[in-house]
């Protein structure tokens, strides 16, 4: 078994923080001449598939029927590399080949969301493969104090590795327009709560069209979302882009990045767009207040309250200069705690651990 060999697993290549996340991780580390590869349950026409084409990252898809599935596994892990599991769901469809066929291999196992996961058979799934698991990790401490409130397992076993991003060169410094330009960025599902920042913006009437608002993403609640801005939001502007790879295309359309999710792990999006000097305004949920020091690097609201999240807005229509004050500290936060490379640098080491033990 080799530290230098990693294949990184997930769920899907759909458009999300931690699938971006691992592409990421994956091109540092081919980079430092590790042998990386990513496996996918997912569609084969993910739109990240291509992503990592372009990055000359190796791809196999775990499809098809159950003994397909099983033989890929067994062809991808025959040279004994460290699995890396980014996914819940990716763990749970490989517990069987994990428990007999893939028995010898080391596993790593990141939780990127902080779910809890208490359901019974999410129970099984972690317990039955808790000796099988090298490592778990979280991406904040909050994700790690929700999973030990379900498994009481050893906190040794249980480490946080926050996520990191690579710095992106910036030309030239934004400067907020007018209308001020607010962006979502994520999968359009209950938990991401959307919904939040549209009834703000109702709130504010006539001064919301003061605002536009771009929606990157896609998910079940896409229909219900556009019903009510044709409804409530009609005198705005308002654009539902669905899902959109290319992270340049997102973040030169806002000025700000609006985060209203009911829990996080450590926003993949809220990293990206802080490191181009966009500040976030953030539910203080999860990993956000890590990443969001309040009138410093951005502001935090409290979630499902719509009426303090309109008074956030309101105070960036009336004093648009701070968001640039705000950009300018939340870059800086980012450049000094949240590297891609320091990040890969502890995976290496726990990497390293499973072959020593």
């Amino acid at each position: 078994m080799d530290a230098h060999h990693v294949v990184h697993v997930l769920s899907s290549l759909k458009v999300g923080g931690a699938e971006r996340f691992v592409i990421d991780l994956s091109e540092l580390q081919r980079q430092q001449e590790m042998s990386v590869s990513i496996a996918s349950f997912g569609n084969p026409a993910d739109p990240l598939v291509e992503v990592c084409g372009q990055h000359q990252l190796p791809v196999t898809h775990i499809t098809g029927s159950l003994w397909g599935k099983y033989r890929r596994l067994y062809h991808l892990t025959r040279n004994n590399p460290i699995l890396h599991v980014h996914s819940p769901a990716a763990l749970r469809a490989m517990m069987p080949f994990l428990l007999t066929l893939g028995r010898h291999l080391r596993l790593v196992y990141t939780r990127h969301g902080a779910a809890p996961l208490a359901g019974k058979r999410w129970q099984r799934v972690h317990n039955l493969l808790r000796h099988r698991l090298h490592q778990i990790t979280f991406v904040s401490e909050d994700g790690r104090n929700q999973f030990l409130s379900t498994y009481p397992w050893e906190s040794r076993q249980c480490q946080v590795i926050e996520n990191g991003i690579a710095l992106p060169e910036i030309s030239t410094p934004p400067q907020p327009q007018n209308p001020i330009r607010l962006g979502m960025v994520g999968r359009l599902v209950p938990i991401k709560h959307q919904i939040g920042l549209l009834q703000a913006l109702e709130t504010l009437s006539e001064r919301r069209q003061q605002f536009t608002l771009d929606v990157f993403g896609d998910g079940p609640c896409r229909q219900e979302l556009e019903s009510f801005c044709q409804t409530h939001l009609s005198d705005m502007e308002v654009h539902f882009h669905g899902n959109v790879s290319d992270r340049h295309r997102i973040y030169d359309a806002m000025d700000v990045l609006v985060v209203t999710s009911q829990s996080e792990g450590l926003s993949i999006a809220m990293l990206e767009a802080m490191a181009r000097q966009i500040p976030c305004i953030a539910t203080a949920v999860g990993g956000n207040p890590r990443l969001v020091e309040d009138g410093h690097t951005g502001s935090l609201v409290d979630y499902d309250n719509p009426t303090q999240l309109a008074s956030r807005l309101s105070g960036i229509q009336e004093n648009p200069e701070q968001l640039v004050r705000w950009g300018i500290h939340a870059r800086e936060w980012v450049a000094r705690y949240f590297s891609i490379e320091r990040t890969a640098a502890c995976y290496q080491q726990i990497y390293q651990q499973g072959i020593s033990r």
